[in-house]
């Protein structure tokens, strides 16, 4: 059994992040050109919840166990194929994928949107963004409209302020 320290460089390597991603990467390119191309396959999982909760572990174990790619395999097996033409929109769109992969650099990266502190970048990019798609939506320049859009504030909080005798800004 490895050291605590050598299963924690282990875990960091590059080259083993470098060799793993590049084989998911082709995975999920050889299911966009399936999915996309209409391939022979169900656009929804044909299983109960009971059937999913079967069929996946429900006990684990402390270090890594199976394959990636078997994980990989499994998950997209038993997924809603929304780029399949036969998908009909519910809830949500299909991704773009080079949103999938600005997802993996965020994800890697790990930097909280929360507080400018933890995330400097993606918060200086979420207000511009936020600030452009205010304007573009016709909503005016209010400050306040930045935490409405970005943190869901909304009604609740507005109300609340209301409540206050603080208006709604």
């Amino acid at each position: 059994m490895p050291t605590p320290t050598a299963a924690l460089h282990a875990a960091f390597d590059p080259d083993q992040f470098r060799n793993v991603g590049h084989k998911l990467i082709d995975r999920l390119a050889g299911y966009l050109n399936a999915s996309t191309g209409g391939a022979n396959m169900p656009v929804l999982p044909r299983v109960t919840p009971n059937e999913l909760l079967a069929a996946w572990p429900s006990r684990f174990v402390a270090g890594p166990g199976g394959r990636f790619d078997e994980l990989v395999a499994r998950l997209v097996a038993g997924s809603n194929h929304l780029h399949h033409p036969h998908f009909v929109g519910h809830q949500v769109s299909p991704v773009l994928p080079i949103a999938a992969l600005a997802e993996v650099v965020v994800s890697l990266l790990n930097n909280s949107n929360a507080i400018f502190e933890m995330g400097p970048s993606a918060n200086a990019i979420e207000r511009n963004l936020v600030s452009w798609l205010t304007g573009t939506g016709g909503m005016g320049s209010r400050r306040w409209w930045g935490a409405y859009v970005r943190r869901g504030a909304g009604e609740p909080d507005r109300t609340a302020r209301s409540a206050a005798g603080k208006g709604g800004r």
